[in-house]
């Protein structure tokens, strides 16, 4: 649920495309800082159980080591988690920057097909996406257009975008349970190529061809058919 997973990968790109910013370089700077605590945490809370289970095979209270381990790991994997959170907000925030200041000015989006109605283009692609319980409330729009870029397309069209809430449960004995609702959200878009905006000789030069072809079917007269061609023309 991002254009990259790892923050140097959001600073090489960064820099190859001369969009650096005070923003993004410090969120840049808090997600790798997230990332590398994070691996410490990790790495420490392997080690720390790989010591416990040796205890556990080579004491008489392996029972009690084990509750003790499994204690004492809950507030690491709270704190873990929390900066797993951070570092996902520092990551959303890098994507929408890059949208705002490289993406948008690379690819051209169309929102609805009506919108691409004055524009003839090639389509060259039909691309689709499905994202859960995202930070930026426009990820799949983002990623779509950061696929475009890749892809070297000029624009894209969604052409169907549904967002839906989902809802999963389960009841333990007792008639206890849990209920987790999540969001998510699925679009359809088509990557574009030579983009031109539709001129008035453009539609006119389309309009003439359609009263000439009713003239040679016989629908209209010659005469008709001149008239029609002046207002065109």
């Amino acid at each position: 649920m991002s254009i990259f997973k790892k923050s140097e990968e959001y600073q090489e790109f960064i820099k190859k495309h001369n969009i650096e910013s005070e923003d993004n370089i410090r969120n840049i700077k808090h997600s790798s800082t997230a990332e590398l605590i994070i691996k410490i945490m990790l790495v420490g809370t392997a080690i720390y159980w790989l010591y416990g289970i040796w205890g556990m095979f080579n004491s008489r209270q392996g029972g009690g080591i084990f509750i003790f381990l499994f204690f004492t790991s809950i507030p690491i994997g709270w704190i873990i988690f929390m900066l797993l959170e951070y570092k996902a907000k520092r990551i959303a925030k890098l994507d929408q920057e890059i949208f705002d200041n490289f993406l948008t000015k690379r690819i051209k989006i169309f929102y609805t097909r009506e919108e691409s109605n004055n524009y003839l283009f090639n389509e060259i692609k039909h691309i689709s996406k499905r994202l859960k319980d995202c930070k930026n409330p426009n990820q799949i729009i983002i990623e779509l257009s950061f696929q475009a870029f890749t892809l070297n397309a000029e624009g894209l069209i969604i052409v169907n975008r549904i967002k839906n809430s989902i809802t999963q449960g389960e009841t333990r004995k007792g008639g206890k349970g849990s209920i987790k609702t999540s969001i998510q959200e699925d679009a359809e878009a088509i990557l574009i190529n030579n983009i031109k905006e539709k001129t008035s000789k453009v539609e006119n030069s389309k309009d003439l061809n359609y009263w000439f072809e009713l003239k040679v079917k016989g629908a209209i007269t010659e005469d008709e058919f001149n008239k029609k061609k002046e207002e065109l023309l």
